[in-house]
């Protein structure tokens, strides 16, 4: 929730929408943004798939909770699904100004099947080409139509991307 608080303090007419699967971080997200009117929240994964998907929860560290099983630490649940064009589709919007992503290694598969993305201005987020197992241009190539502004490794194949609509 630091991000959406960021944002609905920096941007204070925009509409921010998060979803975040892990019931933990949900929790946080909902206390951290309840006094923000512009701030909806959804128990949601964004995933591949409407539905529902396994999820990994980490309890001492759920900035690490994925679809993705990552062994020892995680235990399993089931949560409510939805993709991008989905989400997009459904809420009231015409345009997504900023699309915020961190989803811990399903990046590529969730973004390899987007068809809305014509309706993005801005893309930043952390790929994770360990996790993915795609490499970082292979995940580019997904946005073409988009200019990468900023390309930072943060760690041994994981990065961080801007991109804009060109």
């Amino acid at each position: 929730g630091v991000a959406a608080m960021y944002f609905a303090i920096m941007f204070p007419n925009a509409s921010i929408f998060c979803f975040e699967p892990d019931p933990d971080n949900f929790l946080k997200l909902k206390k951290n943004t309840e006094q923000f009117d512009s701030v909806h929240i959804f128990n949601v994964a964004v995933s591949t798939h409407d539905g529902y998907v396994d999820f990994y929860s980490h309890k001492v560290n759920g900035m690490s909770s994925s679809v993705m099983n990552r062994g020892d630490g995680f235990h399993k649940i089931t949560t409510l699904s939805k993709t991008l064009d989905t989400i997009i589709n459904n809420l009231p919007i015409q345009k997504v100004d900023l699309l915020k992503f961190d989803i811990e290694g399903a990046e590529f598969s969730v973004f390899k099947n987007f068809n809305s993305l014509h309706k993005v201005k801005h893309v930043i987020g952390e790929f994770h080409e360990d996790l993915s197992g795609e490499s970082l241009n292979s995940f580019i190539s997904l946005f073409k139509h988009f200019e990468v502004k900023e390309n930072v490794r943060i760690q041994n194949k994981r990065y961080i991307l801007y991109m804009n609509h060109v």
